[in-house]
């Protein structure tokens, strides 16, 4: 009997053995508005039995010894933008591989504005809080200006003139704002206001992604505080003589031996500091200047690209090149679309539609097009100055280039702007620089 009674409680706990048996699950994490994957995302299975980083290409594998029901992920991307967690459950298959993605900028625009996106490049949307410089209390009905340099020439004013456009909006009773409408492309400022309350202009570099956030202390005119901290290298040494400059004042501060460096009496609210020296990237961050002051505040400077001045070769100059585009991009000094986003247009002349100061003129055969940029003091738009791989080349050259094969497009909305190499100095007009995968990777 006592055999009989052990046999018949093993074959009751079958079900619940077989139901604990391991489980591997292999996902992907995409995030919809850079229209890229999302790499070094954290992911975890349900109760925490089971945890994994996503790899470059938003890949993910976990494996627990129960069945997985859901997973969640998070990621300071997600946090900076307030979406949170990400949240996917199983609904029942046996083999489960779920794609995890952030909502689409589509999706956000309808929660947000309750409208339609708009297609003439203004579907940007800026997010973000106001408070005051007690770092506790919300401002309701604060007044938030967003601005920009528009891309989009006056032409029906028969001008060629660079305007600004901005987008107002009010926070709402718990401080919390939606600025809807701003320009996709390039950076903006921000700014906000309340009575007698207001944070310093701050600086939202391009992204790729079109939407943003920002958050903004207010503060009266008449609050100081101090504000100190410590530059240092990527390599965590200190960085000395490094120039700081900080929004409201007037002199500028120098850093000693140590890195280190004070402001006695800063405004209080948002401010912008810069850290500039020879040799080193320029760096551009916001700074949130509490009434208890900043302390210790920590910089991370890189060290520019350094060149052999003896032998110049084409592989110094490739160097150059990629060197050098990602300076312009982590600086938002042009207008760029990579990769992830060129491949979401079926032609090029799709994408090239999509920067407002640019016209694509197609030819009769709809194969060939002209690029047109800004208007000359003769009333007709200019040709804009193609470059591919830093060599100078026309637009029969590059619609014979794949899309696919294209690593990024920067467009300078003068000649002025661009860098010294591609300036044809005397003429004014655009300068788009197109860059090959094959041509960066070296």
């Amino acid at each position: 009997m006592r055999h009989i009674a052990a046999t018949i409680a093993l074959l009751l706990s079958l079900p619940r053995v077989l139901a604990a048996q391991a489980d591997t699950v292999r996902g992907v994490v995409y995030d919809s508005l850079a229209a890229a994957p999302l790499a070094g995302a954290f992911v975890t299975a349900e109760g925490g039995t089971a945890s994994a980083v996503t790899d470059s290409l938003g890949r993910f594998t976990l494996m627990a010894d129960a069945r997985i029901a859901s997973v969640v992920v998070y990621h300071d991307v997600l946090d900076r933008l307030g979406l949170g967690a990400l949240l996917a459950r199983r609904a029942g298959e046996r083999a489960w591989a779920p794609r995890v993605a952030t909502p689409s900028i589509e999706t956000v625009w309808q929660r947000l504005c309750g409208t339609r996106r708009p297609s003439n490049g203004l579907g940007g949307i800026v997010i973000g809080s106001t408070r005051f410089a007690d770092d506790t209390t919300r401002v309701g009905g604060a007044r938030v200006v967003i601005e920009w340099e528009s891309l989009r020439l006056m032409a029906a004013a028969r001008r060629d003139s660079v305007r600004y456009e901005s987008v107002t909006a009010r926070s709402d009773s718990i401080g919390e704002f939606v600025a809807c409408g701003v320009q996709e492309f390039g950076q903006a400022g921000a700014m906000a206001s309340a009575a007698e309350f207001k944070s310093g202009s701050v600086l939202l570099l391009a992204d790729v992604r079109p939407l943003r956030r920002v958050d903004l202390v207010l503060a009266a005119a008449s609050t100081r505080a101090v504000v100190s901290g410590v530059v240092r290298d990527e390599n965590g040494q200190a960085v000395a003589s490094a120039t700081i400059t900080l929004d409201g004042v007037d002199d500028a501060m120098v850093t000693d031996g140590a890195g280190r460096f004070t402001f006695a009496a800063v405004p209080s609210g948002t401010r912008m500091l810069s850290v500039r020296k020879v040799g080193y990237l320029p760096t551009v961050q916001s700074v949130e200047v509490l009434a208890r002051g900043v302390r210790d505040l920590p910089l991370i400077v890189e060290r520019g690209v350094t060149l052999d001045g003896v032998k110049v070769t084409a592989r110094a100059t490739l160097s150059r090149d990629r060197q050098e585009f990602e300076e312009r991009r982590r600086a938002g000094v042009s207008q760029v679309m990579d990769s992830t986003r060129l491949a979401q247009f079926p032609l090029l002349q799709s994408a090239l539609r999509m920067y407002p100061s640019l016209v694509v003129q197609s030819g009769r055969s709809g194969v060939e097009f002209a690029l047109l940029g800004r208007i000359t003091k003769a009333l007709v738009r200019c040709r804009v100055y193609v470059w591919v791989d830093g060599m100078r080349e026309d637009e029969d050259y590059l619609r014979r280039l794949p899309l696919e094969n294209l690593a990024a497009m920067e467009l300078f909305n003068t000649d002025a702007l661009a860098p010294a190499r591609f300036r044809t100095f005397g003429d004014t007009c655009n300068t788009l620089l197109v860059w090959t995968k094959g041509y960066l990777r070296g």
